[in-house]
């Protein structure tokens, strides 16, 4: 039993590492975390201040690939501190989703620095009705993390943790420390992501607990969080360590009046060929209200800057739908972008496609989803998606 207490937290500091550099992104309004926080030269990471989901691929050394939500759950208040609880893995769609297979970790930004306060395990390994994790630790004191590091020379970390294996209604506490060391190896290394190459800051770090080492490496990028992470954990099972993740889309979510407006940018190649914005992520099941418009906005640019500037069309096709159906579409080559203000002007070619619906007349209640969906057809090139979705959520807040 003590073995399996040390798997699970080892792999709970391992996805921490992966949480950490989108903390930030999660303060109330969808941002807003670094407002007081002075910006320079020295600073090599400022968090991300309109994102709240984002999805990577995990892929293993015997080859296989997984695809996994991080993302924002909410906040919870631990002694009278607010946390923000991020999810990453199989995330749960409903509640007690029986389905679900995630880790969770409780943090919040101050200023450069990331607080971690604990988390949970939700492995669905002890037979526990669904729900209930695994395993819950609580850092005690909370576990400071500095992002804003000197570059090549090693920080020590020290945490305890009160770990509860089961439910936590019952379980008996057990206390840990773990120790390591943390470096910022670079402040502008370029890594190559689905999403198009990003100069990151790159940080290197291992663990120790009860003698059980782990191991690994973190690129974030400003504004955009973890890019790239992969990470040795030797004990764990098999299909968990040496594990390379790799972002492949972000998004954010914020409130207009009684609307949610979310929006999700990723990149279309031969090896992820798929986007997606869908209310039912974003609500966690079948909430839009049909009866009310859904305003669907999708722009694609091919990734490439001088092929961006040329008529040649991308081999996408897209959908615009609801739960049991869709809208009819017509992509159009515009020189303006909505999603990208800041790209306009330098000759790139925009294939936009705009649908304001709703679906009054489906079957059955007042709920149903609205959705985009991208298909990346085929060639060398890559092609940016950005979607946005304006719609009435019918889920109650």
């Amino acid at each position: 039993m003590k073995r399996r207490n040390t798997w699970w937290l080892v792999a709970g500091l391992g996805a921490l590492a992966t949480l950490i550099g989108c903390a930030a992104s999660t303060s109330s309004g969808g941002g807003g975390g670094t407002a007081d926080v002075q910006i320079n030269k020295d600073i090599a990471y400022d968090p991300p201040t309109n994102l709240d989901h984002w999805q990577y691929t995990i892929t293993h050394t015997d080859g296989t690939a997984q695809v996994v939500t991080l993302r924002s759950a909410g906040d919870k208040v631990i002694d009278g501190k607010t946390y923000t609880r991020l999810q990453i893995g199989t995330v749960p769609t409903m509640v007690n989703d029986p389905s679900a297979s995630y880790l969770e970790v409780w943090a919040q930004p101050q200023g450069t620095t990331v607080i971690v306060a604990g988390g949970e395990v939700h492995y669905n390994a002890l037979g526990l009705p669904p729900g209930t994790p695994d395993m819950t630790l609580n850092m005690t004191p909370p576990l400071a993390l500095e992002t804003n590091l000197p570059v090549g020379v090693p920080q020590s970390i020290t945490g305890t943790g009160s770990i509860l294996l089961g439910d936590p209604k019952t379980a008996v506490p057990v206390l840990e420390t773990a120790t390591g060391i943390v470096t910022l190896v670079s402040t502008t290394e370029t890594v190559q992501t689905a999403m198009g190459p990003k100069t990151a800051a790159h940080y290197t770090g291992a663990v120790t607990i009860l003698d059980q080492p782990a191991s690994g490496d973190l690129w974030t990028v400003s504004g955009l969080g973890v890019v790239q992470a992969s990470g040795t954990w030797p004990g764990l099972p098999g299909n968990v360590k040496d594990a390379i993740l790799g972002i492949i889309s972000a998004g954010g979510t914020a409130m207009d009046g009684d609307h949610t407006v979310a929006s999700q940018e990723g990149m279309l190649t031969t090896s992820s060929t798929k986007f997606k914005l869908d209310t039912y992520d974003i609500d966690g099941g079948i909430y839009a209200d049909k009866n009310t418009h859904a305003n669907m906005l999708l722009e694609l640019r091919w990734a490439d800057p001088e092929k961006a500037k040329t008529a040649t069309p991308p081999p996408v096709t897209t959908e615009f739908g609801t739960t049991m159906g869709y809208f009819p579409s017509t992509q159009v080559d515009s020189p303006i972008s909505v999603l990208h203000p800041d790209e306009n002007g330098k000759g790139y070619h925009f294939w936009t496609s705009l649908v304001n619906q709703a679906a009054k007349n489906e079957p059955g209640g007042p709920e149903t989803t609205y959705h985009i969906y991208a298909t990346f057809t085929g060639g060398a090139d890559a092609v940016r998606a950005s979607g946005q979705l304006n719609y009435h959520s019918l889920k109650v807040k």
